[in-house]
């Protein structure tokens, strides 16, 4: 998945390649998941964006990261962290509506820290998956959202089948 990953990234190179190259440490990081590697990671992105601001991969992962330190409990939620994750992710689904991973990346960030909007946070899920059917990430994470809403059976099919892939 992350080869994968890995070249998606260098097709859509930004135009500061100091900044792709930000991103791309901070992928290295995320994939560790502990508090202090996701802390570097945001640092990373936050490099990033300030060279390029506008980085559409940058944004949502900034979002992504941001969320998942307050889903895991590593950062308290207040409303400018609430932002600092939100209003990235809502501007950059209208900056790239169709690159799965950052459908999937600012639906979790919408989904987690948005006061509203979880219903569409949902159908950016549905769409990241229209477009890639196989991202483990989007699969597992829409699963999770998927059995939270009363739909068990669609949830976990849709995490076997993350994991199947993962295996």
């Amino acid at each position: 998945m992350q080869i994968a990953e890995t070249g998606r990234l260098q097709r859509n190179r930004p135009a500061r390649l100091d900044a792709y190259d930000l991103l791309l440490r901070a992928y290295a990081l995320l994939c560790e998941f502990a508090p202090p590697r996701m802390r570097a990671a945001l640092a990373c992105l936050d490099q990033s964006l300030a060279l390029h601001p506008d980085y559409a991969p940058a944004m949502a992962a900034a979002s992504y990261c941001r969320a998942q330190c307050h889903f895991q409990g590593w950062e308290k939620q207040d409303d400018a962290i609430r932002a600092e994750a939100v209003t990235p992710a809502w501007r950059v689904v209208e900056r790239a509506p169709n690159d799965a991973q950052i459908l999937w990346m600012a639906a979790f960030a919408i989904w987690n820290m948005a006061q509203t909007g979880r219903e569409r946070a949902r159908e950016l899920f549905n769409r990241s998956l229209l477009i890639n059917p196989n991202s483990a990430m989007a699969l597992t994470l829409a699963g999770r959202i998927e059995t939270t809403c009363g739909n068990q059976h669609v949830g976990r099919e849709m995490v076997a089948r993350a994991a199947a892939q993962s295996a």
